[in-house]
């Protein structure tokens, strides 16, 4: 029996994009020089595949706890005295003697002035180091050396699933210790009932028996679940903080539990300073296998225990950039789209609740993202919103993308397949790039163990039913790009195991990500200023249509980096492929960026809509010289063109900066109930070749006619089809019947086997997200 050679490459997929071609073409565009940043539950320094460049150097070069959740306040000083056994603290955070390793450096804290509290603590301590009084310093060398203590719960920590675990373990570790002490209280009672069962006994001797079963009781677990011997708090970690004389460190003591106080033989080098200077990390316990880092921040008052809130940082990191040092590519483990990138890794996914991410957390996380010069950031996150590409976020994601040329990548959302699901920011924000999921075949065969044919019928790529589809509710496109919505890749370690099959738009943005830092690692390499807008529009004038699935469901089509690449080379001197065009609906309340005709008495006539267009030149706050001459000098002749015969566009359109508009016709009178998408594209007169530099999506959504009871007919279904009807509501209907009957018949038909059909409704309501 001959055996096939696994399909090892398609489990972290990268030909459907033609990722893994523009590779082997350009081997030395494999991400390098590109710092990608990932906005998650946070990334595992420790996972299998994240720990190094293919030159040797760390991958994670930033980790930092955005959510606050691992922020433990160091409140309480102590002085530790230096003797024999190393330095001593009399009393610790739990009333017991601390003895740590005599060969730390502990130094007096730096003399900082209060005002400036909340600065990066080393930082302060470097430029602030002069100002220690010598006279101080001799007499706290001799009453002994200052440090800093505080405690955190491991629970507080601990993703919930992990948590679970390590309650499970100890749980049976515990129920063996109680089986072990209850034997001889068994023994007990079976020896008072041998002396005294046959008898009266007295009071005291029914007392002495109650204690022997009130013992076994709590040995046994028979008591109340609501008891607090019950409840297993978990362990508690002493952090202990001291100044080195250059930085701040930290020990987190795992290992006595403060019970004998003796951390004297703890190498030296357990002794941590913030993540981004040392690439320090350790785990908890063998027990559950987390790895954590620290920060600290004003001036050593607080410290950051960076762990993640779950597992799908570290896999979406793992998509984007994994690196194995001895990969063979279709041999062992297949790498991440762009292996030699570097990975800030910045947790906005809150343990604390449940993993849900903050807006606190949010803009934390675009800050450090500046701070730490990333190229591309990707955000595998998103939910409703009332008021798409709107809010204060919105705001601070344009300053992200357009004022600091950081490109935004994020997931459209898993709420499809009915119209306007895309979820934001991802799928509703004009600065950032959103991405639908992508199944191929070959994924299917290598990640789902599926045969290429399914009783008889061959499976054909497709978005998954659950991609979030578009347009927005104000009627952009939602969805810009898609790429491959799979994976098997990296998990932490504390998930007890190597690697992990995860799908999402959650995948699909990362492996979106890691297509972009191959092209930013492309235009670096040759000097070819590669600023956000000019990607996005590359990316989607060169996007592959995928057959079978229309343009709310995939945007512009499938990421092709061979052909993106070509673009960007092709055109790298336009000046104008830098503006970004904003669209808009100037005769229609909240000016909306696309035309969306949904609601029945919208589809019974011809209308009129007025479009402006108004080229963006960085920020409104960008007012230096050479981006106002810009602004100034900025004009562009245009040809407009529609691509359904139910839209009238003028034929020429000229404009300048400040914006014009021009009126376009939609009929919609003559179409089918269903959906019908439509473009107008403008093209520039002098170099139609770059593509459409701007468009203007059109959705209308036709309804059935209102009747009581609607029937659909027969309808026939294909692998992976998804059929859309719309409905014209009864006003004040809140309910509705739906009967579907399967019309195969067993002695007809070849096949009868049963199928999976699933019925999504979706009604929009107005201010509800």
């Amino acid at each position: 029996m001959e055996i096939s050679k696994f399909p090892t490459q398609d489990l972290l997929p990268k030909t459907e994009t033609n990722a893994a071609s523009f590779l082997q073409k350009y081997p030395q565009f494999d991400g390098r020089d590109i710092i990608i940043g990932i906005l998650d539950t946070g990334v595992d320094p420790g996972a299998i595949g994240l720990s190094v460049l293919p030159n040797g150097e760390k991958k994670i070069i930033h980790i930092a706890d955005c959510t606050g959740s691992g922020d433990v306040k160091m409140d309480t000083n102590v002085m530790a005295k230096k003797d024999q056994r190393g330095w001593v603290i009399e009393k610790d955070i739990f009333g017991h003697e601390l003895v740590l390793n005599g060969d730390l450096n502990l130094q007096p804290f730096p003399l900082l002035d209060d005002s400036n509290s909340k600065a990066d603590s080393n930082a302060d301590a470097k430029t602030n180091e002069e100002a220690k009084d010598p006279k101080d310093a001799v007499a706290v060398a001799e009453e002994g050396m200052p440090v800093r203590l505080a405690f955190k719960r491991a629970y507080d920590l601990f993703p919930k699933k992990l948590t679970n675990r390590v309650k499970q373990h100890y749980n049976l570790e515990f129920e063996k210790e109680q089986h072990r002490h209850a034997v001889p209280v068994h023994k007990e009672l079976a020896d008072w009932k041998a002396k005294y069962g046959g008898g009266q006994p007295t009071k005291d001797q029914i007392r002495d028996k109650e204690d022997i079963v009130a013992r076994l009781n709590v040995l046994e677990g028979k008591l109340p679940a609501t008891d607090p011997l019950m409840e297993d708090p978990g362990p508690l970690y002493q952090i202990i903080l001291f100044y080195d004389g250059e930085n701040y460190r930290v020990i987190v003591d795992t290992y006595t539990g403060s019970i004998d106080g003796d951390l004297s033989a703890l190498p030296i080098d357990r002794a941590m300073t913030d993540y981004h200077k040392e690439f320090q990390f350790s785990s908890f316990s063998n027990i559950d296998m987390m790895n954590y880092c620290v920060n600290i921040y004003q001036k050593g008052r607080i410290v950051s225990v960076v762990v993640d809130a779950g597992a799908h940082g570290s896999h979406v990191a793992g998509i984007t950039a994994r690196y194995h040092p001895s990969d063979k590519e279709n041999d062992e483990e297949p790498n991440g789209v762009a292996p030699s990138a570097k990975i800030v890794a910045l947790k906005i996914g809150d343990t604390r609740l449940g993993s849900m991410e903050t807006g606190t957390a949010m803009t934390r996380a675009m800050i450090e993202a500046v701070k730490y010069k990333c190229d591309v950031i990707n955000l595998s996150y998103g939910e409703g919103s009332v008021l798409p590409n709107s809010g204060r976020f919105v705001e601070l994601a344009e300053q992200l993308v357009y004022k600091h040329g950081i490109v935004f990548v994020s997931s459209a959302g898993n709420n499809g397949p009915a119209l306007t699901t895309v979820g934001a920011p991802g799928g509703t924000t004009d600065a950032i790039i959103g991405v639908a999921a992508y199944v191929s075949p070959d994924m299917m065969k290598a990640e789902y163990s599926m045969e290429p044919k399914a009783f008889g019928e061959e499976n054909i790529g497709t978005t998954y039913t659950w991609s979030s589809v578009g347009p927005t509710a104000d009627g952009a496109l939602g969805v810009d790009i898609t790429a491959p919505g799979a994976a098997i890749t990296c998990v932490p370690n504390w998930c007890l195991q190597r690697n992990q099959l995860m799908n999402g738009t959650s995948m699909s943005s990362p492996n979106a990500t890691g297509c972009i830092a191959l092209l930013l690692s492309a235009a670096k390499a040759e000097g070819i200023k590669l600023t956000p807008p000019r990607l996005k529009r590359a990316l989607t004038n060169t996007a592959k249509s995928m057959p079978g699935l229309s343009s709310l469901q995939q945007g512009f089509g499938m990421v092709d980096v061979d052909a993106t690449w070509d673009y960007i080379k092709t055109h790298k001197d336009d000046p104008y492929e830098d503006v970004n065009y904003k669209v808009s609906i100037i005769n229609r309340p909240g000016a909306p960026r696309g035309v969306y005709l949904r609601h029945a008495k919208e589809v019974v006539a011809r209308q009129t809509f007025s479009v402006e267009v108004d080229p963006v030149f960085g920020t409104k706050t960008d007012v230096d010289v050479e981006t106002q001459m810009k602004r100034c000098e900025f004009e562009m002749k245009f040809q407009l063109k529609a691509t359904e015969d139910f839209v009238d566009v003028p034929e020429f359109f000229m404009l300048m900066h400040n914006g014009r508009s021009f009126n376009v016709e939609v009929d919609p009178t003559k179409l089918a109930p269903g959906v019908h998408t439509a473009f107008i594209y403008g093209y520039d007169t002098t170099k139609p070749e770059l593509g459409p530099r701007f468009h203007v999506p059109i959705t209308i959504a036709k309804p059935i006619d209102k009747h009581v009871n609607i029937s659909l007919g027969e309808l026939e279904f294909a692998p992976n089809e998804v059929k859309r009807f719309f409905l014209n509501v009864p006003s004040g209907a809140t309910w509705m019947d739906v009967t579907v009957k399967d019309e195969r018949n067993i002695e007809v038909d070849e096949e009868t086997s049963s199928r999976l059909l699933v019925l999504h409704t979706l009604q929009l309501l107005p201010n509800n997200a």
